[in-house]
């Protein structure tokens, strides 16, 4: 009776296989759920989607296609199901040639390298351990697929090529060193450094794993890694060459995360900057050795930095780890960008322990890419209340749907793990300027020698320095120069590129304005000053009253608007009328209104009212400073250096002789310029 009903099952399953492979041969796809809905019990629903995707990864590779088996395998949502598709492909005849041979303990390669065992296994390629006979030392060898990822046993050699000049430029403590890249029976390998420890997808699932059954507190996650990779560390190997640091903070899971990551962003930077961005940033790709000090792996899709670019149509890489890009794009790409977003889902998935986007029991795999394609900003929001305020912040900034909107660099978010681990606020990742001079002060306060120097201070009644700290942390907006529309309604606003050099105006001169677009990261006030050149080159400035686009004219207009965070403000300085061949804006972006620049814009408004023309640039520099010392005195009540900083700033500010943009920032970081020339035509 049972072996009957094993034999119907068997035929249905059978049956239904056939229509999935029947149709896949007459119109080259298939949809997998479709098929797995015609049968009832879900354990031969999965049984069927196994075999169909390893049926259907066999004859595609048998029609010279490139599948990528990683991929496949990503459609199975069980770890079980995953293994026995590999397992079932590895079994085929057709996979046997491309996957790469399973070479017995002992074996000898090139006549040098002696195999001991294997230490992982992938659809890209097998690692084994063995030992340099030469040099007497550990190494690992990597042995790539010949057919299984690219279409000839040259592409792939050109694959594996790149990785190991990639990494034989690197020297960088926490990415692997390569050593040598050889051929052995047509499959190419690489000799790498044989680092000791367990990658951190394991430790991970470990951690999860003993919280979940065995009710562990996640305030000891700290100290149950340390013991996990003390257990797990064979004692008869050999120490790794390079010194080891102990990152593990045994009292903070987040700094813990922090001083792990930190060295690993610093480690992808450094690849970064050698022309090479990494491409599968991902746990199973970080080592951790003794004192959970990582060491970044496998640079097998690694490419030469191009942004914008894709190296190939190809898709590779793991799917739970895309950016939105490569999801939207179908491209694995070759932009920094990607490893930052990379490297903000490993923080995430470290101080979660789960994956930030993971694919649903039975979802498609182009439905689970339409996800990835949104980003994950949303589950930020989900990260355990524990987690602190500016961790929070690298791992939003990191993880940013627009490349754009990311960390400009992987040193960028390294910089601020780093400064996380110190107690000092962030640089990159906006946090807020209470927080920022809450942490600044528990810093202080953290050292008694610089505690007891400000203490000191505050007790002879100086609190200047402590307020010049607190004003250090104001972060300058971005600024670009716009043409704007006069008209209220439908009006268009077209930001020129900051190394533009002409402006053409339409022939009805009364709708075209100069303004600026602002962005800022802290709360700004902004001052405008009009710049005109003749024929001769000949520069003046004269004050302007500026006013947010859409905000009514008013009849006494201030000297200064205000921009807040996190909007973008659209500034409308003055109309031109193209009778001047040059015309331009000069910009102050300050923390707060300075009575020394109003002051000043109204003695330039007085002289240009009584003359009818611009000011020399070079006399209104002059005022400047005159009236600033003027005002020094009533100013007394504001941090020392601040008027004198902004004086320095405009004596050194220089005339732009073309339309590029030229900016700068005064010593004390409290004031920023801005300023663009154009040459302006008018369009026939």
């Amino acid at each position: 009776m049972e072996s009957a009903k094993h034999e119907r099952v068997d035929t249905d399953v059978d049956q239904v296989l056939d229509g999935y492979l029947g149709e896949l041969a007459r119109i080259g796809t298939a949809d997998l759920d479709v098929w797995a809905a015609k049968l009832a019990r879900g354990d031969v629903r999965e049984r069927f989607r196994r075999e169909a995707l390893a049926a259907e990864y066999n004859w595609r590779l048998s029609g010279g296609e490139v599948p990528a088996l990683e991929a496949f395998a990503a459609r199975l949502p069980r770890d079980e199901d995953r293994q026995a598709f590999l397992s079932s492909v590895q079994a085929s005849h057709i996979a046997q040639a491309a996957l790469p041979p399973q070479y017995s303990p002992g074996a000898l390669l090139g006549d040098r390298y002696r195999i001991r065992s294997v230490l992982g296994r992938g659809g890209m390629s097998v690692v084994f351990s063995a030992g340099d006979q030469e040099l007497e030392r550990d190494v690992a060898i990597k042995v790539f697929n010949a057919l299984a990822h690219a279409g000839s046993a040259g592409e792939w050699e050109q694959i594996a090529h790149s990785e190991a000049a990639a990494l034989a430029r690197l020297d960088h403590p926490n990415v692997v060193r390569v050593h040598d890249i050889r051929r052995d029976r047509a499959h190419t390998y690489i000799v790498m450094d044989r680092v000791r420890g367990i990658d951190l997808a394991r430790a991970l699932d470990e951690l999860s794993r003993q919280e979940a059954k065995a009710g562990a507190n996640p305030a000891s996650r700290s100290q149950r890694l340390r013991e996990l990779l003390a257990t797990t560390r064979p004692d008869e190997e050999r120490e790794d060459a390079r010194a080891i640091v102990d990152r593990i903070d045994s009292k903070s899971w987040p700094r813990t995360v922090a001083r792990i990551l930190a060295p690993v962003a610093a480690g992808v930077d450094h690849a970064h900057r050698l022309g090479h961005v990494h491409r599968d940033l991902k746990p199973n790709n970080v080592l951790l050795r003794a004192g959970a000090d990582p060491v970044v792996l496998d640079f097998g899709l690694s490419a030469r930095v191009r942004p914008g670019a894709d190296d190939s149509a190809i898709l590779r890489g793991t799917p739970e780890y895309f950016a939105p890009e490569q999801a939207r794009d179908l491209k694995t790409g070759s932009d920094v960008a990607s490893d930052v977003y990379q490297l903000g889902l490993l923080a995430y998935e470290m101080l979660a322990l789960e994956r930030a986007q993971s694919r649903e029991k039975g979802e498609d795999i182009f439905r689970f890419l339409a996800r990835v394609s949104l980003g994950v900003h949303h589950r930020l929001a989900s990260l355990p209340a524990g987690v602190p305020r500016s961790l929070r912040a690298i791992c939003a900034r990191a993880l940013e749907p627009k490349p754009g909107d990311r960390y400009a660099s992987a040193g960028e978010m390294a910089c601020d793990l780093e400064r996380f681990v110190a107690g000092l606020p962030n640089q990159h990742a906006r946090t807020g300027r209470a927080h920022g001079a809450l942490q600044r002060t528990v810093w202080t306060l953290r050292r008694p020698a610089f505690a007891a120097l400000v203490l000191g201070m505050l007790a002879l009644g100086v609190g200047a320095w402590m307020r010049a700290e607190a004003a250090g942390i104001w972060v300058p907006p971005s600024i670009a120069m716009s043409a704007y529309s006069r008209s209220e309604t439908g009006a268009s606003t077209v930001a020129i590129a900051k190394d533009a050099d002409t402006l053409s105006i339409a022939p009805d001169a009364k709708e075209n304005l100069l303004g600026i677009e602002v962005e800022a990261r802290s709360p700004s006030w902004v001052y405008t000053l009009g710049v005109t050149g003749n024929a001769a080159r000949e520069r003046g400035v004269y004050p302007l009253r500026p006013r947010l686009f859409g905000q009514p004219e008013s009849d006494d207009p201030p000297w200064a608007v205000k921009v807040d965070v996190d909007a973008l403000a659209r500034v409308m300085a003055y109309p031109i009328d193209g009778k001047d061949p040059e015309e331009g804006l000069l910009v102050l972006a300050l923390e707060e209104p300075s009575p020394a620049v109003e002051s000043w814009l109204a003695q330039l408004d007085g002289s240009v009212r009584s003359s009818g023309a611009a000011v020399p640039y070079a006399q209104a520099m002059r005022e400047f400073e005159e009236v600033a010392k003027i005002n020094v005195r009533g100013l007394a009540q504001r941090a020392p250096g601040s008027i004198e900083a902004e004086v320095e700033l405009l004596k050194n500010m220089k005339v732009a002789d073309s339309g590029q943009a030229t900016e700068g920032l005064s010593r004390d970081g409290r004031i920023k310029w801005f300023q663009q020339i154009l040459r302006v035509r008018r369009k026939e």
